[in-house]
């Protein structure tokens, strides 16, 4: 578990937004009850997968008044994959990627993935999360209204070694803090 200002600085070293714009997320997000609120000496900690909810905020909201709406509606997004009828949603797909890799001590076995997220001119978006296997890359897809026609006003992908980086430094047990400049 790590504290909120460990996850502002990972996210904002992974993603290269300045720290001061992730910290404002961070604080709406506390202030709408997704992180829990320090208070004195009672330093409030969050799961690793709870500070992807920093991700759409970095991609996507243009002021910290927009933040939560767009964090919440993203990491909601229902996966439309699938024929046997699967339900899930973003953010629990986002909590397995994350999870540390249980196997003989190397990620070489693991798939890697990538991460995409789109918004379009009407306000609603969607996302996939880009399984990269030997046999060639599994999409799943998020979405919560039909294709756009491919027209998406803004993207944002998180590369195989960004997400690698971010389940690597979120699941550290020390309190380091990381900069972009070192």
């Amino acid at each position: 578990m790590l504290t909120v200002t460990q996850a502002v600085s990972h996210i904002a070293y992974v993603t290269g937004c300045p720290e001061a714009r992730v910290t404002q997320f961070a604080r709406e997000l506390i202030d709408q009850g997704v992180f829990p609120k320090s208070s004195g000496r009672r330093i409030a900690r969050i799961h690793p997968h709870e500070a992807m909810w920093l991700l759409p905020c970095v991609a996507f909201a243009d002021r910290r008044v927009d933040a939560y709406e767009v964090a919440k509606t993203v990491m909601r997004l229902p996966y439309r994959g699938g024929s046997d009828g699967e339900s899930f949603i973003f953010e629990d797909t986002l909590k397995d990627l994350l999870e540390p890799f249980e196997g003989d001590g190397s990620e070489g076995d693991r798939p890697q993935h990538s991460l995409r997220m789109y918004s379009n001119v009407n306000g609603s978006f969607a996302a996939e999360v880009v399984v990269h296997c030997k046999g060639g890359p599994d999409f799943l897809e998020f979405w919560s209204q039909p294709s756009w026609g491919g027209l998406a006003r803004r993207s944002y992908e998180v590369s195989r070694e960004g997400v690698t980086i971010l389940r690597n430094i979120l699941n550290r047990d020390d309190d380091v803090r990381f900069s972009p400049l070192g």
